[in-house]
């Protein structure tokens, strides 16, 4: 078995498994880190609040604007042409 391969059982996978982490790539990975840090530390905080995690339009709301999935799909609302 060479050299490349020496951490891997699976003939032909060599450089990549038997690398092992170096600086510059955790450097890479610390803002993806951060980032799910800051997702998950928001997700506690509304949760012990009380709030929902994904906050809904009330009820009795005049107008409410619509992103995402529905964007530019007409639907029932202010914008409607509809009686």
């Amino acid at each position: 078995m060479s050299k490349a391969g020496a951490g891997c059982n699976v003939e032909g996978h060599g450089a990549r498994w038997g690398k092992t982490l170096e600086p510059a790539d955790l450097a890479a990975l610390f803002p993806l880190g951060l980032i799910a840090a800051c997702i998950g530390a928001s997700i506690v905080y509304r949760r012990r609040s009380g709030k929902p995690v994904f906050p809904r339009a009330p009820d009795d709301a005049v107008f409410v604007e619509r992103t995402g999935r529905h964007h530019g799909r007409r639907r029932s609302g202010a914008d409607s042409t509809e009686a």
